[in-house]
Formats: structure tokens, sequence, C-alpha cells
């Protein structure tokens, strides 16, 4: 039986957990510094939980699962990397790139399967898209757009929104690294490596937090192609879409018509390509677990590397560092 163990058992450590006895017999271990008590989920999962990282480790795990606040992603993946355990870690790497070379020096030299939480790259809109564009159907990509709204007091109603990690800027929250990473990861999947960043960011809503609310975000990717990606907690209702210039047509992606739209110009026509009608966003939690235990067993690599993820946080914190939109009165003076 597998043995894996949880950082953290907030609300997606609890989902993985769940998910991961669907899929697998396995024991589940928790490292948790928070104190407050998992209830009946505890009992229900047969969860044994440690306070010390070293004891919890000794037990052997499988593989460890850091699904604590990002700003505690590193110090607990470097000391799960240097025994030489695999790793799971939930996006983004961490809030700043202290710290990340050493990790990633250590799992290449120990030939570690590590993956990130990038959800999306299971999203089948988004493996659509990534099979349409390799197929060369519509060309090379010229400009893209990826688009994420939702409206973080209903993530999760059963708790204060403000003392989620996401509203809190000590624990790495914030609509970059929490939501827009994902748009970041999955237009460089589809676009690749990016050469310059500029961004606009602020907390520009009364949600009562600590971090920006909102960003948009233009980046230059190596290829020439131009992108843009836009995120915000205070959008409503939940969207994602993603709109592709490419050279040989285009297309587009709504969460709302739940299909992709695809211009050809050859034939000057519309194509549309239907998604499952009954598709879970769990799906995607599901997906990612099943590539993780087949990497496990060796059966695939790791969908992404570690430099990729690297390069993704480097976007990301670019974009954190680089917009700041003030919220004050005045006005805008020509040069």
């Amino acid at each position: 039986m597998k043995k894996f163990l949880f950082a953290g058992c907030g609300s997606i450590g609890r989902r993985h957990i769940r998910n991961l006895k669907s899929l697998v017999p396995c024991e589940i271990l928790a490292y948790r510094v928070r104190q407050d008590p998992l209830g009946e989920f505890e009992k229900e999962f047969a969860v044994q939980t440690f306070e010390d990282l070293d004891r919890a480790l000794d037990q052997k795990p499988d593989a460890v699962f850091v699904t604590n606040p990002t700003s505690l992603h590193i110090a607990v993946a470097l000391k799960a990397a240097g025994r030489g355990i695999p790793l799971f870690i939930e996006k983004p790497l961490s809030d700043t790139l202290d710290g990340v070379d050493s990790f990633i020096r250590v799992c290449e030299e120990k030939k570690l399967p590590v993956l990130l939480g990038y959800k999306m790259r299971f999203h089948p809109a988004i493996r659509a898209i990534k099979g349409l564009l390799d197929s060369g159907r519509i060309g090379k990509i010229l400009s893209l757009r990826a688009e994420y709204g939702g409206y973080l007091p209903d993530w999760h109603p059963w708790e204060d929104y403000r003392r989620m990690y996401s509203a809190q800027k000590s624990l790495g929250g914030g609509v970059i690294l929490d939501a827009a990473i994902h748009e970041l990861d999955y237009i460089y999947w589809l676009a690749g490596p990016v050469r310059e960043v500029k961004a606009l960011s602020g907390k520009v809503s009364d949600l009562e937090i600590e971090t920006e609310d909102t960003v948009e975000i233009l980046l230059g990717f190596e290829s020439g192609a131009i992108g843009s990606v836009y995120a915000s907690y205070a959008h409503r209702p939940d969207y994602r879409a993603c709109r592709i210039t490419a050279s040989e047509g285009s297309l587009v992606w709504d969460t709302r018509l739940n299909r992709i739209e695809v211009y050809a110009a050859d034939s000057k026509s519309w194509e549309h390509l239907s998604l499952p009608v009954s598709w879970d966003a769990n799906e995607m939690f599901v997906e990612e677990l099943r590539h993780f235990l087949d990497c496990l067993e060796g059966r695939q690599a790791p969908c992404h590397s570690l430099s990729d993820a690297r390069h993704v946080l480097a976007l990301a914190l670019k974009a954190k560092a680089a917009g700041i939109a003030p919220a004050k009165e005045g006005r805008f003076e020509h040069a």
C-alpha cells in the first residue's frame, strides 16, 4: 500500500486526499503546523498527523504533497528532496526565487519525479487547444490572451475569505501567484518561453485583503508572439477564456460557451469543437494525480520540468514587481 505525506490539509490538500483515496489504496500522513482540528475528515480518511516534519519524513512516505501556503513550499520541499522523496507541489514553486535553484539542483541530482499542481494542463479545452496548435492547422501563434475571473469570497463559502492565504501577503497570496499563475503556465506551454514582461496590478475592489485583486500582464515571447493575461479576485461570475490569433487562422475558447471555435483561413470557415457537457472541474485534479502516480511508477515523465516551473514563477514575480496601480486621484500628464 502506498504511503503519502501531506504538508498542509487545507481545501486543496483535502481534495487531493479524497481523490487519491478514490484512485489507489493508500495510507495518509499529515504534517500540520496549524492546531485546528480536522474533525470528521481525519476519521473518515484515517489521517495520521505529525507536528514535526522530520518525524513525519521518518515514516518513509512514497511521496510528499506540498499543499501548505505558497511561502512555505520550498522549506518543506527541500527537506523532502534531501531525503530522496518524490514530490507533488501545489502551484507555484514559491513566492520568491530564494532557494528555488538549490531545490532544483537537489531534485536533478537525485533524479526525483516532481510535479507542480498546474491543473489547467489537464483541462480538456486546453489539451484540445494544445493538440490543435501542435497539428499546425492554424499555423504559428502571433498573439494570444488568457483570462480568469472569480470572486474570492465565493471560493470557500464555509470560511472567512479574509483569513485565506489568498488574502495575506506573508503567505504568498494575491491574484498573480494564486490565479494568474495558471494562465501563465498554460500559455507558456502553448507559446513557449517569454523574454519580456510588463504589468499593472492592484487592489482595485472593496475586498478586505492585503494583496492585489486584479492584474493585467503583457508578455513578449521569444518566438516573437505577443500575449496578455487578465485575472481578478473580484469578477462575477467565474469564467475562463483564451483567444489566439495565428498565421493561418484563429481560435476562441470561453467556459460560458463550453466549446472551442476555430477559424481556418484557407477554407474561410468556422469549426466548433464541443467539450464534454457533463465534465466536472474535479476531473482535472483526478487526471493530474493519475499522471503523478504514473510518474512515481516510471511509466511517464512529469508533463513539465522544474526549469519550466521556475520560468513560470519568474514571470509571475516580474509581473508582481512591475505592476502596482496606485489608487489615487489625479490626471495623466502627457510627456
